[in-house]
């Protein structure tokens, strides 16, 4: 009868063990998320810098760097945007562990 209860109780430890590490990933994607989004916004601001300060169109020059820059924090914003959606799904995989 004694191997009966430590069976269970090694399972219901195991089992809390398992939800502590569960959890403890959610909080860590919780704070990644957190970072992506101060990301976004950091180069967003960039973003609208260079747009207040667009040059003329007769400084050929400045205008092509211009519009490199914008293409570039385009390109990271979007790449931001593809890592929060990732995250999203493990946030997703890791409730539903968590919920069985």
């Amino acid at each position: 009868m004694k191997n009966k209860g430590n069976n269970q109780n090694e399972c219901s430890l195991e089992e809390k063990i398992i939800n502590l590490q569960l959890e403890n990933k959610l909080q860590k994607s919780s704070l990644y998320l957190e970072h992506l989004y101060t990301k976004i916004k950091f180069y967003q601001k960039q973003k609208d810098i260079l747009t207040e300060n667009k040059p003329l169109k007769f400084q050929k020059l400045k205008l092509k760097r211009y519009y490199q820059k914008t293409k570039e924090y385009d390109d990271i914003i979007k790449e931001t945007y593809k890592k929060i959606e990732e995250e999203f799904k493990i946030i997703y995989e890791l409730n539903k562990q968590i919920k069985n």
